[in-house]
């Protein structure tokens, strides 16, 4: 983490931590994360994920999440990090996928569909289930699905 040097003596209690949700000798899934206090009032935590890949994985994603949330060693050790922060941005590599026929989905993107797609998104439907993620909140999503884009080409799936 960089923090810009007006700010960087305000920023104390760092806490990095890492956790992985596959054999830890391969570590190829799992979290990075790093929590702060700045001003000394205002906690901080940044959590970077690569979670379980495929179509039919999206309740191995969630359960990975709640491992993650209670491993990781960020703010205060007597709490899973998911909501002792003011402010906590979990992002990275989730793997969730749209659950719909490839060639409708398609179809859609070639349409900017983005409502109907996201109504199929399984990210959206493990918050709404409050599966995981609860009270986490995603921005709008505006643009076409980037999973499985052929090299070279902005939009050919």
């Amino acid at each position: 983490m960089l923090a810009h040097e007006t700010i960087s003596p305000s920023i104390s209690d760092i806490r990095v931590s890492s956790y992985s949700t596959t054999v830890p000798l391969f570590w190829r899934k799992g979290a990075v994360g790093v929590s702060f206090k700045l001003y000394n009032i205002l906690s901080l935590a940044f959590i970077n994920v690569h979670l379980a890949a495929h179509q039919n994985e999206s309740s191995t994603r969630d359960q990975e999440i709640e491992t993650i949330f209670k491993n990781l060693q960020l703010g205060n050790l007597n709490f899973d990090c998911s909501n002792q922060f003011d402010h906590c941005f979990f992002f990275g590599d989730m793997n969730y996928r749209i659950d719909m026929n490839p060639t409708e989905a398609l179809e859609l993107i070639n349409k900017s569909q983005w409502a109907t797609l996201y109504q199929n998104d399984q990210l959206r439907v493990t918050q709404a289930n409050e599966t995981a993620l609860v009270e986490y909140v995603e921005g709008k999503l505006n643009f076409a699905p980037t999973f499985k884009i052929q090299r070279g080409t902005r939009l050919n799936f």
